[in-house]
C-alpha cells in the first residue's frame, strides 16, 4: 500500500483517548516511511461530523467490522467489501 503514499496527509477521525491516537500517528509513520522516502507527512485528526470523507470511512469500517462479526448477514457485508479491499489489518493487535 506505500505504493499509494507518497508525501501523504492522512486524516483520522479524531474520536478516541489522547493516548492512542498518539500511538496511531506513531505506528503509521514508523510502518510506512522508509529511510529517505517520506510517504506519511502529517496525520491529522478530525471529527467526521465536519468531513463527508471520514463519514464514509467510518461505515466502510463499520461494514468491514460487521463482515468479521457473528451476526446472519457478516457473509453479505463480506462479498460487498472482498473484491474492493486492497489489505485489512486490525490494529491494535
Amino acid at each position: 500500500m506505500k505504493s499509494y503514499l507518497y508525501n501523504s496527509i492522512v486524516v483520522i477521525d479524531g474520536t478516541g483517548s489522547r493516548k492512542f491516537k498518539r500511538a496511531l500517528q506513531t505506528y503509521l509513520k514508523k510502518c510506512t516511511n522508509d529511510r529517505g522516502t517520506q510517504h506519511i507527512k502529517q496525520v491529522r485528526m478530525q471529527q467526521s461530523r465536519n468531513n463527508n470523507l471520514l463519514q464514509l470511512a467510518d461505515m466502510i469500517c463499520g461494514a468491514v467490522r460487521r463482515s468479521y462479526g457473528n451476526k446472519r448477514d457478516a457473509q453479505i457485508y463480506r462479498q460487498l467489501i472482498v473484491g474492493r479491499e486492497m489489505g485489512l489489518q486490525i490494529w491494535p493487535k
